[in-house]
């Protein structure tokens, strides 16, 4: 059985998905992901990070909302509560990709199209 790892550009993207019930939009992930790294994550390493984590059963999508499975949201949760500091939320989230065997266990895709990709850009930029 095949193996999902994550790096640290996954741990990126994930810590930009709240660790609540609700999860997040697209606009939402590029938000977060924008305010920790003052940069906008490309279409391809947003479909990359999702993809790993629909494929390994951390995440799952449910019309455009992103979110973790139940079973993972409780220590995603402990990572973003480990200090007020992003950066170290980010370390938290990444140890706890890093110190897992995520075997693939969905075949599960995200597909991000340049124009949705580009439209949600777009808008989050047009709202400063």
């Amino acid at each position: 059985m095949e193996s999902e790892t994550f790096d640290s550009n996954d741990a990126w993207i994930l810590w930009a998905i709240p660790p609540v019930k609700e999860g997040t939009d697209l606009r939402g992930l590029i938000s977060a992901a924008d305010a920790l790294n003052h940069a906008i994550p490309d279409r391809s390493l947003i479909e990359k990070s999702i993809n790993r984590g629909l494929r390994s059963g951390l995440l799952e999508i449910s019309g455009d909302r992103i979110r973790f499975v139940p079973r993972h949201r409780k220590k995603l949760e402990e990572a973003h509560g480990v200090s007020k500091k992003w950066f170290k939320q980010l370390d938290a989230v990444y140890e706890y990709l890093a110190s897992r065997d995520w075997p693939a266990i969905s075949e599960s895709r995200y597909s991000l199209s340049k124009r949705q990709y580009y439209k949600v850009v777009e808008g989050y930029m047009n709202s400063f």
